[in-house]
């Protein structure tokens, strides 16, 4: 294999890795871990599935007073499927959001839950966890 090919390999298996941000993250929670507390190291990633209900509207956005110190590069959407592995339209989803760890310190991860046409409502669900980053 020649060196370009090479690299493309791996540029490809990177992508793989940011188009299925789970699969890249070194720690994965979920909404059964919130209000708890993560520890990390530097550059290491984050994944937080959060579940939704696909067909109301609803959907997660990561809140602006969430700590500077985790970086979002990624997220995607897995929805259940039927027995053929058709996605179920309406059915319950995952809402899978990837952090990295930028630097040392403590802070909190926050998402809420809301229709984004509904303005100055207050999130139908918080979900925040705490995150400790060492080096």
């Amino acid at each position: 294999m020649s060196i370009k090919q090479l690299i493309f390999v791996a540029a490809l298996g990177a992508a793989i890795g940011l188009a299925n941000p789970a699969m890249a993250a070194d720690i994965q929670v979920s909404e059964a871990d919130n209000g708890g507390t993560v520890a990390l190291h530097t550059g290491q990633c984050l994944a937080i599935g959060l579940r939704l209900q696909s067909g109301t509207g609803y959907d997660w956005y990561m809140l602006p007073n969430s700590t500077p110190l985790m970086h979002l590069y990624g997220r995607s959407v897995t929805t259940a499927g039927t027995a053929d592995h058709k996605p179920l339209v309406g059915g319950p989803a995952t809402d899978t959001f990837s952090l990295c760890a930028g630097e040392d310190g403590e802070g909190q991860v926050l998402f809420g839950y809301k229709r984004p046409w509904e303005n100055n409502v207050l999130p139908a669900k918080i979900f925040e966890i705490t995150v400790k980053i060492e080096r």
